[in-house]
């Protein structure tokens, strides 16, 4: 369930309003059939355009973005919505492709309640679509999909590794590119545990769109979910980079010393310096850099070799 002004149950009489918006526009509809989205996955997920608002901050009027109401962890919808601009339809959006007033929350493709696996979405729009190719799928039930409101911003809790540890298995499925290379390294690094990086093929394209609509199937997806490699994050050396950001060795110290078949096993703490982005309410967000020492698992030394 979600906190504050969020914890409102949805008004469904405005969502009529909002949908009915949407129904009336047939370049959004495009937009989103384009996409593959069906009448019933848009209907689903209570997607409508946004009335006309003018914003006395940014001192121009906003409309017709792509609405959707949060869902909860539980399943049911909040009276809290994300936006999603809408090229050649959304009037004046904010420079995120996605955003919220507010701040940035995750948003719940279904209740969460029993499910062991998660897979975490770059976008809504890829949570929307994934869900669609899912229906009927044996797995469904033990498959979570969740996104945040936001394209480049998590939202605060998933910086808490409390937050993953009811999941089994996190599957990190960005786009395969650059820009969603750092996200799920970055987001690997706040989970600090194992996750898995599932990555569109080549062939396909770039993102999940183009996977779902170049003909992809179900058990192809499940075949990328099984053999998704953990996601390993690279450890610099302190001296290599005093300037940019990711991990680094950070002073070796030996706290044990513990022999166990015939290796001899010490802890290392690292540095890592990353950005951390803040989002603001008119969705322009700044950032700042932020480094964090954490302890990394025991590595290991063969009996003899001196210590590190």
């Amino acid at each position: 369930m979600y906190r504050g002004e969020s914890a409102r149950r949805l008004n469904y009489e405005f969502n009529s309003k909002l949908k009915k918006r949407l129904q009336d526009n047939k370049k959004a509809i495009q937009y989103l059939a384009n996409r593959g989205l069906t009448i019933d996955t848009i209907e689903h997920f209570g997607l409508g355009l946004s009335l006309p608002y003018s914003s006395k901050k940014r001192g121009r009027e906003q409309s017709d973005a792509l609405m959707y109401p949060l869902r909860g962890r539980d399943g049911r919808f909040y009276n809290k919505y994300g936006y999603c601009n809408v090229p050649n339809v959304t009037l004046n959006p904010p420079e995120s492709r996605f955003w919220i007033s507010g701040d940035v929350r995750t948003y719940y493709g279904d209740s969460a309640v029993g499910k062991k696996l998660v897979f975490v979405c770059q976008s809504a729009l890829d949570l929307w679509r994934h869900w669609q190719s899912f229906q009927g799928a044996s797995f469904s039930t033990d498959f979570l999909l969740i996104s945040s409101t936001s394209d480049c911003v998590f939202p605060e809790e998933w910086k808490e590794q409390s937050f993953w540890a009811s999941w089994e298995t996190i599957f990190l499925g960005h786009d395969n590119d650059a820009a969603g290379e750092q996200l799920s390294h970055m987001l690997a690094e706040l989970i600090g545990r194992d996750s898995r990086r599932v990555r569109v093929p080549a062939y396909f394209g770039r993102n999940w769109t183009e996977f779902w609509q170049g003909g992809a199937s179900v058990s192809e997806f499940t075949s990328l979910v099984r053999d998704a490699p953990v996601l390993s994050l690279k450890v610099q050396s302190y001296e290599e980079d005093t300037q940019g950001y990711g991990r680094f060795a950070y002073k070796p110290v030996n706290i044990n010393g513990a022999f166990h078949n015939g290796h001899l096993y010490y802890a290392v703490q690292i540095l890592n310096r990353a950005v951390d982005v803040i989002s603001n309410d008119d969705a322009q967000n700044s950032r700042r850099p932020e480094e964090r020492v954490r302890r990394t698992p025991a590595h290991r030394e063969r009996e003899g070799a001196p210590p590190a």
